[in-house]
């Protein structure tokens, strides 16, 4: 038996036999107060909760000042159950279970404590592997509070020095420390950023509007938090709110910890960030979906739609949807940090459909025009009019002041200086005295109407959470009507669309059902002649119950759904683009495909194809690529190919731009530590490195692509996949004379490196 072993046994007997003899210190420790994990600082920069890209933060980031290697400490007496070792998510990890059954999980550690570093070894050698994730029972290594288990590093997929910290429970689920004794101090309230309102079924209106609105919220010297506006609503609406928390003498922006929705004075809907669920991160249950793909911000989604899961932060006895009768309503939020801090926001609705009003020209001289505004038939009188400038070809030039208005009964009057609107196309916004807002209503001064046969016109379709918003666009201002029409064999539906801008026109939300058949969407521009624009834009209905091939237009790319793909009835196409993200690196083999709708919420990954030309058959490196909007760079999918088919394949859970890209560039080592043919004091060379790059298709970070071999012998090293680095410590000096390092790079696309780094040692 080796000395490590023997102390190792002589450990687990001191251990044992101390338990036996004070058995009511165990009662002490149950009630102990759990210790700070590190002493690197007591600062945060990500809490429980925050938002990832495709899930919830399960734990605490502890700043360690951008430097690795400070001792991280038992929470509280326990024993290390696990100890894991990995190129991906916690890295090099440690998992300590405590008296009280709960576990404390230590993530991106440098090292471990000495003798977890020896036991991490013997694993190694007997997996032959650099993973590791082993188990332990509880009288294997005990420990007490406040002893160093290990060091703070930025292992695994990390992106800087810091400490990763879960406290979870008997069952292995993510709970918030920061209600278990691992608070901090706080007097910051959380802020309340924006407010968005969702139409939720057909009909719907928002100001006026059938999409979504997002209003910014304003605080006073209270602290309290108010709508801009009376919020004006027909139809049932979902809420949305923007919001975060802070700390004091910190940059960082937190989640919240709770928050309410009151609808007249009657609780809706809850978030509480209690616990996580491993098994149930339905983040985009919390998180508003539609408004985090267009990049408007993180907003917290207040309602739920029965076709989808509750994610375990949502109160499942609310789903939060509003459908108010006519009339004003009051609608108030609150939200608590892990601190009890608060803030509440709070605002009217007025339901009522929009209202319709009118303009006529009263009065004209050589400087000013004089207009007035009265509502459409039996309307209530206005109270106010927003006017708004747009140029000939629908930009938008500003809102013009109507500081002279005159009510006569139920009309406005107000003048406007000619030369401030010569040439431009306004927009008259009306808001009676209920609150209720109107359509908006165009008047061109000095614009000529274009000819309809000479403008061009655009279509495009949006997926809401449920239902399809018709938009067409002109590239210039014509009085023209404008119709549009849903065409197949058996199909022949008209839409009606709302002039929402000078050169834009909107549809309510349409059933994804209306579109079961159709071929071709029709926009009918008529004047004194008539003209047809017709898109082919033939979408897919898919359903819970079905599953459906989707086609692109030249028929090289393809979507196919399972009956698992969606969450509703949902229509599906796919857009040839002409202009895309520029492609840095390889071939652009195909075309660029959008999968549409681009914001609606995957319940499952679909599966994809994109064929090729005969003439790249069986050359290596052809693979699918998706746009990656955040990172803003072109990403691999794992890709089959199809050569007697001529496709390459693959899967996606998100509907992205995708294209053919070739790979023909392998993978590099940028630089390594030895140099090659330098000289060492054996003493100076404990600790290898090597950095890896790769243009395109990216390096799998697994041990089957990447490798440091020393003198032939496989080194057990670790890789960090943010910053590309490989690395691995010697245990003990090498002999002097020569040695050969060498690095082995494989990226996805199937090239390979194999860089030798010849050195001596005296």
């Amino acid at each position: 038996m080796d000395k490590f072993t023997l102390y190792l046994c002589h450990s687990i007997m001191k251990r044992k036999h101390y338990l036996t003899i004070f058995p009511l210190m165990l009662n002490i420790a149950l009630a102990q107060r759990p210790a700070w994990p590190t002493d690197a600082s007591r600062m945060l920069s990500s809490n429980f909760g925050e938002f990832r890209d495709t899930h919830f933060h399960m734990g605490l980031d502890i700043k360690t000042k951008e430097t690795e290697g400070h001792p991280v400490f038992a929470v509280t007496d326990g024993f290390i159950s696990r100890m894991v070792t990995n190129y991906t998510g916690y890295g090099k990890a440690l998992y300590l279970t405590t008296e009280t059954n709960h576990i404390a999980v230590y993530g991106h550690l440098s090292r471990f404590s000495s003798i977890l570093e020896k036991v991490l070894r013997n694993n190694q050698i007997i997996n032959q592997s650099y993973f590791v994730n082993e188990y332990f029972s509880d009288f294997e290594f005990p420990v007490k509070q406040g002893d160093i288990i290990g060091y703070t590093g930025n292992t695994g997929g990390s992106f800087g020095p810091h400490l990763h910290f879960e406290y979870r429970d008997g069952k292995d689920q993510p709970l918030n420390p920061l209600l278990y004794g691992f608070e901090l101090p706080d007097r910051f309230s959380p802020m309340l950023k924006q407010l968005a309102v969702i139409p939720l079924e057909k009909g719907t209106m928002i100001n006026g509007s059938s999409l979504p609105q997002v209003f910014p919220l304003y605080r006073d010297k209270t602290g309290f938090f108010h709508f801009p506006d009376t919020i004006n609503c027909q139809g049932t609406v979902g809420i949305a709110i923007q919001m975060e928390d802070q700390i004091q003498g910190s940059p960082h922006k937190y989640q919240i910890y709770r928050a309410e929705l009151w609808v007249d004075e009657i609780l809706h809907y809850t978030v509480q960030y209690d616990s996580l669920n491993y098994n149930q991160s339905f983040i985009n249950e919390a998180r508003q979906f539609g408004l985090s793909r267009l990049n408007l911000g993180g907003f917290h989604q207040f309602y739920h739609l029965d076709s989808h899961p509750y994610s375990s932060v949502q109160n499942k006895k609310l789903n939060g949807l509003i459908t108010l009768k006519s009339g004003y309503h009051t609608v108030e939020i609150k939200a608590w940090d892990n601190a009890n801090n608060s803030s509440t926001t709070k605002g009217i609705i007025f339901a009522h459909p929009p209202i319709t009003m009118n303009i006529q020209e009263i009065n004209r001289s050589n400087q000013e025009i004089t207009f007035g505004i009265h509502p459409g038939f039996n309307s209530v009188p206005l109270k106010s009019i927003a006017c708004y400038s747009f140029t000939p070809f629908g930009f938008q030039n500003g809102k013009i002041d109507l500081t002279k208005e005159i009510s006569t009964g139920e009309d406005l009057r107000f003048r406007l200086p000619l030369k401030q609107i010569t040439n431009r196309i306004l927009q008259f916004v009306g808001v009676n005295n209920q609150g209720a807002f109107s359509y908006p209503v165009h008047w061109a001064e000095g614009v000529t109407s274009h000819d309809i046969l000479s403008i061009d016109v655009d279509l495009k379709l949006s997926h809401l959470d449920k239902g399809i918003i018709l938009q067409v666009e002109t590239d210039a201002y014509t009085d023209a009507s404008m119709s549009v029409f849903l065409q197949g064999e058996s199909v022949f539906t008209p839409i009606w669309v709302n002039q929402v801008q000078p050169t834009v026109y909107l549809s309510e939300v349409l059933s994804p059902a209306l579109f079961n058949g159709v071929q071709i969407i029709e926009v009918l521009l008529k004047d004194q002649v008539e003209r047809k624009i017709q898109f082919n834009i033939a979408p897919k209905l898919a359903t819970t119950e079905n599953s459906v091939y989707v086609f692109s237009k030249d028929q090289m790319c393809s979507i196919r759904t399972t009956k698992n793909s969606v969450y509703d009835s949902t229509i599906l196409w796919i857009d040839m683009v002409e202009k895309s993200a520029p492609i840095k690196s390889g071939v652009h083999i195909s075309k660029v495909y959008q999968l549409q709708p681009f914001d609606i919420l995957l319940k499952d990954s679909i599966k994809i194809g994109v064929r090729f030309s005969n003439q790249y058959n069986y050359e290596d490196g052809l693979g699918l690529y998706y746009y990656n909007q955040k990172e803003e760079e072109w990403t691999f999918l794992p890709t089959r190919v199809q050569w007697n088919r001529g496709v390459l394949t693959s899967t996606i859970s998100s509907l992205d731009a995708i294209t053919i890209i070739q790979d023909t560039i392998p993978p590099s080592v940028t630089s390594a530590f030895p140099a090659h043919g330098g000289h060492y004091d054996k003493r100076d060379l404990m600790n290898f490195n090597a950095f890896i790059k790769d243009d395109l298709s990216g390096i799998e970070p697994d041990e089957k692509h990447i490798a440091m071999y020393l003198d032939g012998e496989r080194l057990y090293a670790s890789y960090q996949p943010v910053e590309k680095e490989l690395s691995a410590r010697l245990d003990s000096p090498l002999r002097t004379g020569r040695h050969e390092l060498s690095i082995y790079v494989e990226d996805r696309a199937g090239h390979h490196t194999k860089k030798p780094i010849n050195f001596s040692v005296y």
